[in-house]
């Protein structure tokens, strides 16, 4: 059996699996497409094979004064070696616009389709942070006792800076809309700036299949193609779509008293759908996570 490796050997393989080419699929090319992509939108809604989670330190933007360049793009310097900003006729700088504290929220790439997180990115602490303090307090109390096995002392230290790290650094609430891949947090971007200049987001990103204008340059390219409940609820779905386009042929017998049944026919189609749902929906669907509050 040859296993697909793109879109295209993909329908071959889905339309072999409805008896083409001993028997004719009554499906055109554009309906195809449109039940593959009603496939992958499935499988990527609910299959944790199709997504994988990535961190994104992501610097927020903020205007900035606007420089002159010359014709090769580099900056044009003045006698002190400084850059000239562009001015206004009111002889006032320039700012770069549509920046994400104008705008009051984040847009990520097309291939992200959740986020389960937002933190505060992480920052190194000095000799005079709380934390080196405590951890060199720690080493000197308790060195012995953590030596002997016993950090009980250790744990509830940590456990009450963690504490104070939550009480004055709160976790960020956010909205995200995957149909505008809109990232907006609580209290706003510019007061996210004003605090951390970034933020750092917990995604879910597709694995990508073929290759689509909108992908970040670098992006990899997966055989997702090769999937079994892809390919069975793909072509389950032709199906249904041939016995809609069958639909107007009740009861017709052809040559050789072969009668055709588009009703038969969706109703196997239907089956199959709900089979592979709930197939989907028991093994291969992370369970929900708890929320307390």
């Amino acid at each position: 059996m040859a296993v697909p490796t793109d879109r295209i050997s993909f329908k071959d393989h889905c339309l072999r699996a409805l008896g083409d080419p001993l028997i004719q699929v009554n499906v055109s090319p554009d309906q195809i497409d449109d039940q593959v992509d009603r496939a992958l939108y499935k499988f990527y809604e609910r299959n944790y094979q199709a997504i994988e989670t990535i961190f994104i330190l992501h610097v927020i933007t903020t205007p900035e004064p606007t420089y002159v360049v010359d014709t090769n793009g580099n900056f044009v310097l003045d006698s002190n070696g400084l850059k000239i900003p562009i001015l206004d006729s009111a002889g006032d700088p320039v700012y770069t616009t549509n920046t994400e504290t104008e705008l009051d929220y984040i847009t990520l790439d097309n291939d992200i389709i959740g986020i389960s997180n937002v933190f505060r990115p992480s920052k190194t602490y000095g000799l005079n942070s709380i934390e080196y303090q405590v951890f060199i307090d720690d080493m000197l109390n308790y060195g012995r006792t953590l030596a002997r096995g016993n950090i009980s002392d250790y744990f509830i230290n940590q456990s009450n800076l963690t504490l104070l790290n939550r009480f004055f650094s709160p976790e960020r609430q956010y909205d995200f809309n995957v149909l505008t891949h809109r990232l907006r947090i609580a209290g706003g971007l510019d007061s996210a700036y004003a605090q951390d200049g970034a933020v750092v987001i917990r995604a879910f990103r597709k694995i990508h299949g073929e290759i689509d204008s909108n992908d970040p340059v670098g992006t990899d390219y997966h055989n997702i193609w090769k999937n079994r409940w892809l390919q069975d609820y793909s072509a389950a779905l032709i199906r249904r779509q041939w016995a809609v386009n069958l639909g107007k042929y009740q009861q017709v017998q052809l040559l050789g008293g072969v009668t055709m049944n588009g009703d038969q026919m969706y109703q196997w189609a239907m089956d199959d759908i709900a089979k592979l749902e709930e197939d989907l929906y028991n093994t291969y669907e992370l369970p929900i996570d708890f929320m307390l509050g």
